[in-house]
């Protein structure tokens, strides 16, 4: 009797403990993917909304070709733009090209020119118009550990760019100029 008691409780052990593991593999598969979805993003900070508009259609182009990805846009000055990129909080930061000297070499960079256009804001529906209409030099930095999503999003953007571009920098300074 005592080995059929005992036989018992062994499995009901067992099975308990086998519902208990198919628990943890089911929150760990959903964590997993969690996971994923979170490296399925791409932060890009910008210094001015105005450069949003003038990569706009960059950004439409990723979106559509890329529709897993979601990108996270967001605005702030260049210190909090460099912040969030040594933070690891951004991918992607485009900033005025005037913002040269808070640079460092780990960064690699694209520099090309984005053009001052009207801004419609959603809350108002009134449109801004720039009043100084040339042309402004831009850089986009990022760190060089590139992911997958972060090499797809910088072959779109030397795509995008060879229209626009001037010069690209790797990090520690080496300078890649447009042959034109």
């Amino acid at each position: 009797m005592k080995d059929f008691v005992l036989l018992i409780v062994v499995l009901v052990a067992f099975i308990y403990g086998y519902f208990l593991m198919e628990k943890l593999d089911k929150f760990l598969k959903e964590n997993q993917s969690q996971k994923l979805i979170s490296d399925s993003k791409l932060r890009i900070g910008f210094e001015t909304p105005a450069i949003i508009d003038s990569i706009a259609d960059l950004l439409e182009q990723f979106s559509s070709e890329y529709p897993n990805y979601e990108l996270n846009m967001f605005y702030g000055s260049v210190s909090e733009i460099i912040n969030g990129l040594e933070n690891n909080k951004l991918d992607f930061g485009f900033i005025i090209e005037n913002s040269n000297d808070i640079l460092k070499d780990e960064y690699c960079s694209l520099s090309f020119q984005i053009k001052q256009s009207v801004i419609t804001p959603g809350s108002i529906d009134i449109a801004v118009h720039p009043i100084n209409t040339i042309e402004k030099p831009a850089r986009v930095i990022w760190q060089n550990d590139i992911n997958c999503m972060k090499g797809l999003f910088v072959e779109k953007l030397r795509d995008f760019s060879e229209c626009f571009l001037l010069s690209a920098t790797r990090p520690n300074g080496k300078k890649e100029e447009k042959v034109v």
